[in-house]
C-alpha cells in the first residue's frame, strides 16, 4: 500500500463526511487507506466513518473523551498504518483530487527520507464539493507563503524550519522512529512543532508538495485562539501557554527551542480576574506583571521546567527571561498559524 491517511476528529461529523468525499475523488495509480481517529466524539462520527464507501478503504479508531488529545488520536492511526507514507489531514480540511499523488511524488523526488508539507488556505464556508486546486487557492492564503513562497521557492532559507510543519497537511515515511506525537501535549498548539523538531533533527529533509494544498473550513468559534481572536475578538491562550512550557520542558536545552519559547512568551499575559492567559495588548500595570510572573512560575513547576532565573523577585526575572520590555504594550505580535 502506498499511503495511509491519518485523520484525528472530534464532533465534526458533517465536516468529516465532506473530507471523506474529497478523498473518494483522488486521482492517480496509487493505493491508500484512511484511518479515522476519533478523540471521543459524541455525534455521528462513527456512523460517518462506517458509511464511507465509493471505494475508500476506511478504518475507524476511538479513544475516550478525556479532553483535546489530537496527538494521541493521531498516534492510534500511526500505530495501525500499513502504507509506506503516512499523510496527516485535519477533519476540517478538504484536499483536491491530486492531493495524495502530490504527496507521494514529493517523497519520490526528494530521493532521501523526507517530511513533506503542504499549504493550507482558509474559508468561512464551503461552496461546493469536490474542490480543486483553483477552488482552494482563491481563498485566504497560508501565512507561511510570505516566508517560503507559493511553491516553496525559499523553503531552505527559513530557520528554524520545524516551525513550518502544521499537522493539518504533512507526511512522512512510516517506520520513522520519530513519527510519533508526544502525548505530553493536550489542548491546542505545539504538538506539530514538537514532532517537526524531532523529525528534522533525526535527519529527514523538509520539502514541500506545492500541488497539495488543502482548504480549511473554519468553525464559527475556531479552536485556534489566534484565529478565534481575529474572527471574534476574544480568545484565551491557556492551552497554548501550557504547551509552550511542555515544549520547553522536553527540548529547552536546545537554544533553538528556548529562543522560540521565550519569543512566544513575551506576548502572553495572565489575567487573575478571569484566570485565563491572553495574547498581546497588555495594559501598563505593575500588578499585572506580578500576576503573570507568579502564574508563569506555577505553570513552569507543574510541567517540570526549571524556574531558575524566575525567582529573583516576582516579576523582574520574568522580564529578563522573556527577553523583552513588558512595560511597553506591543502594537502587534507574531502570529502563530495552525
Amino acid at each position: 500500500m502506498d499511503a495511509s491517511i491519518v485523520i484525528p476528529t472530534y464532533n465534526r461529523a458533517p465536516k468529516l463526511a465532506n473530507l471523506l468525499r474529497c478523498l473518494a475523488h483522488q486521482r492517480g495509480a496509487m493505493s491508500f487507506e484512511v484511518l479515522v481517529c476519533d478523540d471521543g466524539s459524541s455525534d455521528g462520527t462513527r456512523a460517518v466513518a462506517h458509511a464511507a464507501t465509493a471505494g475508500l478503504d476506511v478504518r475507524y479508531f476511538h479513544q475516550p473523551d478525556l479532553g483535546f488529545r489530537a496527538g494521541q488520536a493521531r498516534n492510534m492511526g500511526i500505530a495501525a498504518a500499513r502504507g509506506e507514507i503516512v499523510i496527516f489531514l485535519d477533519d476540517d480540511t478538504l484536499p483536491a483530487p491530486d492531493f495524495v499523488a502530490s504527496h507521494l511524488r514529493a517523497h519520490r523526488e526528494a530521493g532521501v527520507p523526507a517530511v513533506v508539507i503542504g499549504l493550507r488556505h482558509r474559508a468561512a464556508r464551503l461552496d461546493a464539493l469536490p474542490v480543486d486546486v483553483a477552488d482552494i487557492t482563491r481563498h485566504e492564503p497560508d501565512g507561511r507563503i510570505r516566508e517560503i513562497g507559493q511553491r516553496g521557492e525559499t523553503l531552505d532559507r527559513v530557520q528554524p524550519a520545524w516551525r513550518l510543519l502544521y499537522s493539518c497537511n504533512f507526511s512522512a515515511p512510516r517506520g520513522t522512529p520519530e513519527l510519533h506525537f508526544s502525548e505530553a501535549f493536550e489542548g491546542w498548539g505545539m504538538e506539530d512543532h514538537e514532532i517537526g523538531y524531532r523529525l528534522l533533527r533525526a535527519g529527514l529533509r523538509l520539502v514541500m508538495a506545492p500541488d497539495a494544498p488543502v482548504l480549511h473550513i473554519d468553525d464559527p468559534v475556531p479552536r485556534d485562539p489566534f484565529l478565534a481572536e481575529s474572527r471574534n475578538g476574544a480568545a484565551h491562550y491557556d492551552s497554548y501557554l501550557l504547551n509552550l512550557m511542555r515544549l520547553q520542558a522536553q527540548h529547552g536545552a536546545d537554544p533553538e527551542i528556548s529562543g522560540f519559547v521565550r519569543e512566544q512568551l513575551r506576548w502572553l499575559w495572565f489575567d487573575s480576574a478571569t484566570g485565563h492567559w491572553f495574547h498581546g495588548g497588555r495594559p501598563r500595570v505593575l500588578g499585572l506583571f506580578v500576576a503573570t510572573a507568579r502564574e508563569l512560575e506555577r505553570v513552569a513547576r507543574c510541567v517540570g521546567v526549571s524556574a531558575k532565573g524566575l525567582k529573583f523577585g516576582r516579576f523582574l526575572p520574568v522580564l529578563r527571561y522573556m527577553g523583552g520590555d513588558w512595560t511597553k504594550s506591543p502594537a502587534s505580535s507574531p502570529r502563530r498559524e495552525a
